[in-house]
């Protein structure tokens, strides 16, 4: 769920409160109607379809990555069963297909956020972005008050 500031119009994926902003200002989901109108600036547009391909290539790399080890285990497996050369050829196999497998599906997830960031190399939006975070009091749990 993406959710925006309507303060200073930074882009965050959940939350209550901005923490840029603090506490006192709370988050806008991008799903409303009031969130629908931060969207007509294209900048803010952009940032919000960079952080929905960001997490939709979070998604694919697991999944690649979690079918490649299980293909490459299955290879490896098979070895077992084979002697010589043969059982040196499926171990290549499993060995090869998490190289490559795991290379060429990283490189699909930084492309994608590549071309989705518009950039030929691909940089978080929310690169050094430190939050403001108020001093806790003296005493108490006035903190608490999100």
């Amino acid at each position: 769920m993406m959710k925006v500031c309507p303060r200073c119009e930074a882009t965050w994926a959940g939350g209550a409160f901005c923490p840029e902003c603090g506490v006192d200002q709370p988050l806008e989901d991008i799903a409303t109607d009031a969130g629908k109108a931060h969207l007509v600036d294209r900048e803010m547009n952009l940032a919000v379809q960079v952080h929905y391909v960001e997490r939709s290539s979070m998604v694919r790399t697991f999944v690649g990555l979690f079918a490649s080890f299980g293909v490459a285990a299955f290879l490896f497996r098979a070895g077992f069963g084979s002697t010589g050369l043969v059982r040196g050829a499926w171990w290549f196999a499993a060995i090869l297909l998490l190289a490559l497998g795991s290379r060429g599906i990283l490189r699909h997830a930084r492309g994608r956020a590549a071309r989705a960031a518009g950039a030929p190399a691909y940089t978080c939006p929310d690169e050094g972005t430190t939050p403001a975070t108020e001093a806790p009091p003296a005493k108490g749990l006035g903190w608490l008050r999100w």
